[in-house]
């Protein structure tokens, strides 16, 4: 495998963790409805999504962890604008659900669930190329970092679940 393929590999499963971190949504119990269903679908129900200070905690920390330098400032902001917009988007859907939760049958429940998952995925969507744009912009030991980073919170994720 040559170090470009390498590199992609590792672009890819760092945009694909990222917004796993920003969208962590509680995964609770959304009635006793859900609760006594027999099978039961992990729901964002009681989570508001994203706050804004946890979303800022995060960039302010992704920024510190990734050693962004001041050349590549521009293409960082551009990355915290994504992550920004996705919470927001993030937020505004989960609470759209929470709002309708208590008239919903199972179906509307799902779909519902549904509407966040694809929301997630297009939040990934739009994120991948403001952190592909800065990946490629970071010195060969910056992306070594950005690997490692993105491969602890991996890491992490997996001893939870």
């Amino acid at each position: 495998m040559s170090i470009t393929q390498y590199r992609a590999g590792r672009v890819i499963a760092a945009a694909a963790i990222l917004p796993a971190m920003l969208f962590a949504v509680a995964s609770t119990a959304t009635s006793a409805r859900a609760a006594s269903a027999p099978t039961s679908v992990s729901s964002p129900s009681r989570h508001a999504g994203p706050s804004r200070d946890a979303v800022e905690n995060r960039i302010t920390d992704l920024h510190k962890k990734l050693q962004v330098t001041a050349g590549q400032e521009d293409l960082w902001n551009d990355m915290a604008q994504v992550m920004r917009a996705n919470a927001r988007q993030m937020r505004d859907n989960v609470a759209a659900r929470s709002k309708g939760l208590k008239s919903m049958n199972a179906v509307d429940d799902l779909r519902s669930y549904q509407k966040i998952a694809d929301e997630h995925a297009e939040g990934l969507k739009r994120l991948l190329p403001a952190f592909e744009a800065l990946y490629a912009k970071m010195s060969p030991a910056q992306q070594k970092n950005a690997d490692r980073v993105f491969g602890d919170q991996q890491r992490r994720a997996a001893r939870r679940s």
